[in-house]
């Protein structure tokens, strides 16, 4: 009795093993034709790729520029960076965006800097990658409060469309889209050269199409073991991307500009440089 059992099991087992295989390739295919089939991505398609880390700042310098500070990101855009990356956590008291790359907060200048102040200091017609730190730890609710927030201090001019929202959580994110953002799904796949790779980017690529999200961003890598590698790029298709560590290296970053999928990209980690002269705008554009 107790072999039959066993062997019930076994087959029962096997049939539901099955059914997971045919379902992921059936759902991926479906995935990837539909994604080939896009084109609304609306997404930022500019000859000037290399955008700015936190602004332009004194590493360790107390007296200095400081990252994600008013100073910081109106030197970036003033030495010609067209996009800049900002380190942003929703307070739940405060009911504001505070920048910051960490989760214990600094105050400049005698106070915490919103997001609002960035903007209303700074904003002229830049682009805004939004490190959105603590979106995945807000509930229905809190994420409600947040929205509206984001939807008022953006509600000036054409603020909003040059707003990206970045994220890797697949729950709330999608709201932030549904509410007429532009999102940015982080992704972390294993690098290029791995053969469960192809798994994760699939597994990826059906949340970013569900989720109705504008790019998808992840970090390069290192030169000579990319995440973001040809294999990776051709199973990605015509998705836009948003690439971050970005090795400083000259050809590499040549490569990138001439890429038709990156839109933007910033270089370095944990390192403020000026590579905005670096572009594929021709003289005559």
């Amino acid at each position: 009795m107790l072999k039959k059992i066993l062997k019930g099991t076994g087959y029962l087992l096997l049939l539901l093993i099955g059914l997971s295989i045919v379902g992921y390739f059936a759902l991926t295919s479906y995935v990837n034709y539909r994604l080939e089939q896009r084109s609304d991505y609306r997404a930022y398609d500019s000859c000037q790729k290399v955008w700015s880390a936190r602004g332009l700042y004194q590493k360790g310098s107390e007296n200095g520029v400081r990252e994600n500070s008013v100073e910081s990101i109106a030197l970036a855009f003033s030495k010609g960076a067209s996009g800049v990356e900002i380190d942003v956590h929703y307070d739940l008291q405060l009911k504001k965006f505070v920048a910051s790359h960490s989760y214990r907060y600094r105050e400049q200048k005698g106070s915490l800097l919103t997001l609002k102040e960035i903007f209303d200091a700074v904003d002229d017609d830049g682009y805004y990658w939004l490190d959105y730190k603590n979106s995945r730890w807000l509930n229905p609710e809190q994420t409600g409060d947040a929205i509206a927030r984001l939807k008022e201090i953006t509600a000036r001019g054409d603020l909003r469309d040059r707003v990206y929202i970045e994220g890797a959580d697949p729950i709330n994110l999608p709201l932030y889209r549904q509410a007429g953002f532009n999102t940015i799904f982080d992704i972390h796949p294993p690098v290029d050269s791995l053969p469960l790779t192809t798994f994760v980017l699939n597994i990826y690529k059906v949340a970013f199409y569900f989720g109705g999200h504008t790019v998808m961003a992840m970090a390069y890598g290192s030169v000579d073991e990319p995440i973001y590698g040809p294999d990776t790029q051709k199973l990605l298709g015509n998705i836009p991307i948003f690439l971050y560590h970005v090795p400083d290296d000259a050809a590499l970053l040549d490569e990138l500009i001439a890429s038709e999928s990156v839109r933007a990209f910033l270089v370095g980690r944990d390192l403020s440089v000026n590579r905005f002269n670096k572009n594929a705008c021709s003289e005559n554009s």
